[in-house]
């Protein structure tokens, strides 16, 4: 039988394993992404500085269902408020969803099954911006959707000049999660 603090430990030791594993920084400013049809750059506002984890699914719209079966295809924390990565453009169909906002190594929270998320998709051949994430804290986790452009485009002109001018207007939409990754503390997602 394990002790309290053994618990402790190996939840920790999981959760520190969990955050690491596939995680895709922002690129440097000089980097040269390689835009095609197999692979795509997504931008998006994060703000306070949290790690987000958005994962591969389906949906019609008003409800999405995670690919259980997908690795995270976003596992970014943002820099100077912005996360910019290069990743697989979303086939017909499919689209990407937010399932994790990790605030640390100890406080990672989860959508369930019935809550809400953000969902985007991506076009091949592009860099688009999907929108901004706000994380609150007002009697529950909520992550609000936003979205400005403009300043997107004046962040990507500072930092990423050579795909400031090829930066595309995307968009995120909140939809009901039809099955959840309940293993967490609970947040939802909900238009600004």
């Amino acid at each position: 039988m394990m002790s309290g603090r053994t618990k402790l430990f190996l939840s920790a030791v999981a959760t520190v394993v969990a955050v690491g594993c596939g995680a895709k920084p922002n690129a440097p400013s000089d980097a040269d992404f390689t835009v095609t049809k197999s692979s795509s750059v997504v931008v998006m506002g994060v703000s306070p500085e949290v790690r987000l984890r958005a994962y591969q699914g389906w949906g019609d719209g008003k409800e999405w269902e995670q690919n259980k079966l997908a690795k995270a295809m976003i596992n970014a924390a943002p820099d100077s408020g912005y996360v910019v990565v290069q990743m697989e453009p979303s086939f017909k169909g499919e689209s990407y969803g937010i399932m994790r906002v990790i605030i640390s190594m100890v406080n990672v929270l989860t959508v369930c099954t019935g809550g809400t998320t953000a969902v985007f998709e991506v076009p091949e051949n592009a860099v688009v911006y999907v929108g901004d994430f706000r994380l609150t804290n007002d009697a529950e986790y909520k992550v609000e959707v936003g979205y400005d452009f403009d300043k997107a485009r004046s962040f990507m002109k500072t930092t990423y000049p050579k795909l400031a001018e090829r930066l595309a207007k995307g968009k995120s939409r909140v939809a009901k999660v039809k099955n959840g990754q309940c293993d967490g503390k609970s947040v939802s997602f909900v238009d600004k």
